[in-house]
């Protein structure tokens, strides 16, 4: 994860060295400058998709966007036709950053399929609290993790029970009763999703928070 803004400067060349003419360009925010300027170069309209709120309010609110992260991602903003972003929330931090962006605007809700994620009819095992994150610290997994420690000094039904930890995890021990599953297949991540009790979910910055609706 330390390396995901190099990664995502390496994709972004790649991707820019491979663009031909076309009508519209799709890119993700922070991965696209390169290559959303080589299509519009080329005549394209560029869409620049944004899950999170404004780097700026993002930094603001986490301190865990790199300066030059930030100068990039705000970049693609101001190059870029429209921004598409999940929810109000986002659009309201993107308004607050830069007023001049609204005409940019573009704001669509996410959705998960229903029919897949359906809660199990019947539960036969101790009490399972879920974390799901691809950003352990900025999803508030360090606040998780203390809480978890007080709630099983309290409580005998979550000192017999789990959470269990999905996505991104540190290094090291997290203590008794956490358990640590990383990155999971797609059927394997909506089984465990269904067989959760309950979602905790305590973000420190949020743009729309997909895991709540597939809870």
């Amino acid at each position: 994860p330390g390396d995901l803004p190099y990664r995502d400067l390496v994709f972004d060349g790649m991707v820019a060295a491979e663009i031909g003419p076309q009508r519209v360009f799709h890119g993700w925010n922070h991965a696209c400058l390169a290559s959303l300027l080589a299509a519009k170069s080329k005549g394209a309209k560029t869409i620049v998709e944004r899950q999170s709120t404004h780097a700026s309010v993002q930094k603001r609110l986490t301190g865990a966007v790199e300066a030059f992260s930030e100068r990039r991602m705000v970049r693609e903003y101001e190059e870029a036709d429209r921004i598409l972003v999940p929810s109000r929330l986002v659009e309201e931090s993107f308004l607050e950053a830069d007023p001049s962006l609204k005409p940019k605007l573009v704001r669509i809700p996410l959705g998960v399929d229903g029919e897949r994620f359906k809660r199990m009819a019947q539960f036969r095992h101790s009490f399972r609290l879920l974390f799901a994150a691809q950003n352990f610290d900025r999803k508030g997994g360090l606040h998780l993790v203390k809480a978890w420690e007080l709630a099983r000094r309290m409580s005998k039904n979550v000192r017999d029970g789990s959470l269990w930890i999905v996505g991104e995890v540190p290094r090291g021990d997290l203590g008794p009763g956490i358990n640590a599953l990383g990155w999971l297949q797609e059927d394997e991540y909506v089984r465990t999703v269904q067989e959760a009790d309950v979602l905790a979910l305590p973000s420190l910055e949020e743009g729309f928070g997909l895991v709540g609706l597939e809870s």
